[in-house]
């Protein structure tokens, strides 16, 4: 199983974790921000979700105001 490790990225009360959830059988991972935004990532079972974390987080720190560029997740193949 793939799975996204958060860095602990934390600057200005953001800072990101990675939730899984397994509805029907469609397992969906969720970026969390502690200011409580949340975006689903699509890409997650994939080596390049890193991409799509990194331009999801700069996007909603943009939005926030904060200029700030980050890595945010570590890709890790899981053994169950």
């Amino acid at each position: 199983m793939a799975r996204l490790i958060s860095t602990k990225f934390a600057y200005q009360g953001h800072g990101f974790e990675f939730e899984y959830s397994n509805e029907d059988g469609d397992e969906r991972c969720f970026m969390v921000c502690a200011c409580g935004w949340r975006t689903n990532i699509e890409s997650f079972q994939n080596p390049w979700s890193v991409t799509e974390v990194k331009v999801k987080g700069n996007d909603h720190l943009k939005s926030q105001g904060i200029e700030l560029s980050g890595v945010f997740a570590i890709f890790s193949f899981e053994n169950d």
